[in-house]
């Protein structure tokens, strides 16, 4: 195995594409996922409700971070200008995630319950 540096070539894993940017870590959506993805938008713009539509932006697994955002924003532009041309209602930018959950992972939490006593 080759070992890389991160600083020059993208580290990618589960869709995501992590690389260090002037001594920061820099998470976007890899570019042939995001391709994939407006691609697949692209091709159901035209053919479901801005409703579905809104609903498929929010299932999506992306963390919402800010250059993930970005990409996230554009494929949304692209929908709605699909759909603007086709003289269909525009998915609401309400659809797209724009708050990422904050995970503190040394906290404690209580255990999970998984059977309670009968």
């Amino acid at each position: 195995a080759t070992i890389r540096d991160a600083r020059h070539v993208p580290i990618k894993f589960a869709g995501y594409s992590i690389s260090h940017r002037n001594g920061r870590v820099c998470v976007r959506i890899d570019n042939g996922e995001y391709k994939r993805l407006k691609a697949y938008f692209l091709d159901l713009a035209c053919r479901r409700s801005a409703e579905t539509l809104g609903g498929e932006f929010a299932r999506l697994r992306f963390v919402p971070y800010a250059p993930v955002r970005q990409q996230l924003l554009m494929i949304w532009r692209a929908v709605n200008g699909a759909r603007r041309l086709a003289g269909y209602e525009r998915v609401p930018i309400e659809a797209v995630r724009w708050r990422r959950r904050i995970v503190k992972p040394f906290e404690l939490v209580e255990p999970v319950k998984i059977m309670e006593a009968a």
